[in-house]
Formats: C-alpha cells, sequence, structure tokens
C-alpha cells in the first residue's frame, strides 16, 4: 500500500511548530532558578475555599513548586492544598504541601494543567522523590 507523502508545507509548518515550541521550553529553562524533577505520582488537591477534593498526576515537582493534572479549574491566585504519598518498599511517605497557583494550562478537552509555587521552600522534596519507588 503506497503511503502518504506530506506536502512541504506541512513539513514546514511542522518544523516552525517544533521551532517555537522549543525556544518557549528553553526560555522557561532559562527563567527556572530550580531544577524540577519529572516524575509519575498520584496527588489530592484541596482548594482552601471549597471543602471539595480532586485527585491529580503529578508531572514535575521542585524545591519551589510542583505542576500536575487534575479534573477542576482553579483561578490563578487561589490557595491549594497538596498530599503527595509515595512508596519505597515497606515505607510509606506524605508530603503536606500548601502554595499558590500560579499558572494553568488547557488544551482543548484534556485535564487541566495547573502550576503551584509552594508557600515555602522545601528543600526536602528532591531527595524524597529520588528515593521513592523506581519504575
Amino acid at each position: 500500500m503506497p503511503r502518504h507523502k506530506p506536502s512541504v508545507n506541512s513539513y514546514s509548518a511542522w518544523l516552525h511548530k517544533r521551532d517555537v515550541a522549543a525556544a518557549v521550553m528553553s526560555n522557561e529553562a532559562q527563567k527556572r532558578c530550580v531544577s524540577r524533577i519529572f516524575v509519575r505520582l498520584p496527588a489530592w488537591v484541596t482548594l482552601e475555599a471549597r471543602a471539595d477534593e480532586h485527585v491529580a498526576f503529578v508531572r514535575d515537582i521542585s524545591p519551589r513548586g510542583i505542576f500536575f493534572y487534575s479534573d477542576f479549574t482553579p483561578s490563578p491566585g487561589d490557595r491549594i492544598e497538596l498530599v503527595l504519598q509515595y512508596l519505597s518498599g515497606a515505607n510509606k511517605a506524605r508530603l503536606h504541601l500548601h502554595g499558590t497557583v500560579v499558572r494553568l494550562e488547557q488544551v482543548q478537552a484534556s485535564a487541566v494543567g495547573i502550576a503551584v509555587a509552594f508557600d515555602t521552600l522545601h528543600s526536602e522534596v528532591p531527595q524524597l522523590v529520588r528515593s521513592g519507588p523506581k519504575r
């Protein structure tokens, strides 16, 4: 069966999008003072203004903040409480974190990406997350 060959225009458009995305990511990385650790952890999130709890999927974390996906849409400036739990053998570690929503990322009908800046620096986060379960 013959394969469809992409047109030069679609390839050029793809290259442009790739270059723009790389430039944005590079600029974001330059703004960061602390490197992030990419993880796959569940979390439970509560908005301080409401009593409802939501499940979240953590994408990355640093001593200064966290980025996760969830099924609710807070507003920038909302106060959030997060509980992260991860297992390492027979040991369970739970982190209770508080912070403020600083950014939202919504891609059409997908889960909302939420960036939270912690109230205080959590220098123990990298050691705890790295010593967590091996995947």
